[in-house]
């Protein structure tokens, strides 16, 4: 909220990158909000929460690597995720669940 608006596209633009290098080769990732991303990811080799800690540690230690301990520090991290067909059937209700249940990475 305090960047200049070019500068939040930049690390929007930062973060989807390191993102996509975290996920496999055919999952999908997409910017479903202005400051939140969405990855599908079709048969899971590992629980969420595997997932979601590797996520953590690839983007927390890039963040200080490539923008300075004081930005990483500054930043929160929220993951959300559904399961399909057990959170929900379609897409919407799977993007609605994953949006309730937040785990807040510090």
């Amino acid at each position: 909220e305090t960047r200049t608006p070019a500068a939040a596209d930049e690390l929007v633009t930062w973060l989807a990158h390191e993102v996509r290098a975290t996920v496999r080769d055919f999952d999908v990732v997409a910017r479903s909000e202005p400051d939140a991303f969405a990855v599908l990811a079709p048969e899971p080799e590992v629980e969420p929460a595997t997932l979601i800690a590797a996520l953590t540690r690839r983007l927390r230690g890039a963040l200080a690597r490539d923008l300075g301990a004081d930005v990483a520090a500054g930043l929160a991290l929220e993951f959300g995720y559904a399961l399909y067909p057990d959170d929900a059937p379609d897409g919407d209700g799977l993007r609605n669940m994953a949006q309730r249940v937040r785990i807040r990475a510090d």
